[in-house]
């Protein structure tokens, strides 16, 4: 797939980029399907950046303790407009300590605090 969205062009891959934005938090749990979103973070489109954003909020939590999410949420954190959305979501989760003891968990937070 990843190969398939470096060598699409024009209407159809501006599709396609954008179904996978709007679906990257289901995405991000399959463990095929975080490598997709991961290949869209990497094209550093402002607009797919900004959707995936969007679709995560709200999931971030789980997906931190997930071996395929906890990658993508890494990948994004070094966009500046996604930090709100974490910060939002963990503070906001009365499962914070359980993310922090949670082997992907925590490397997501040390990630964020050291990005910062």
């Amino acid at each position: 797939m990843n190969n398939f969205i470096d060598e699409m062009s024009g209407t159809r891959s501006k599709q396609l980029l954008y179904l996978i934005s709007i679906n990257s938090a289901s995405l991000s749990n399959d463990p095929y399907g975080n490598f997709v979103v991961q290949h869209v973070i990497k094209l550093e489109n402002p607009e797919f950046i900004e959707l995936i954003c969007l679709a995560l909020k709200g999931h971030l939590v789980d997906l931190s303790m997930m071996k395929e999410g906890s990658h993508v949420v890494e990948k994004i954190l070094k966009f500046q407009n996604f930090i709100g959305h974490l910060v939002f979501d963990f503070l906001n989760s009365d499962r914070i300590i359980q993310v922090a003891n949670d082997r992907y968990g925590n490397y997501v937070i040390q990630k964020a605090l050291k990005d910062q």
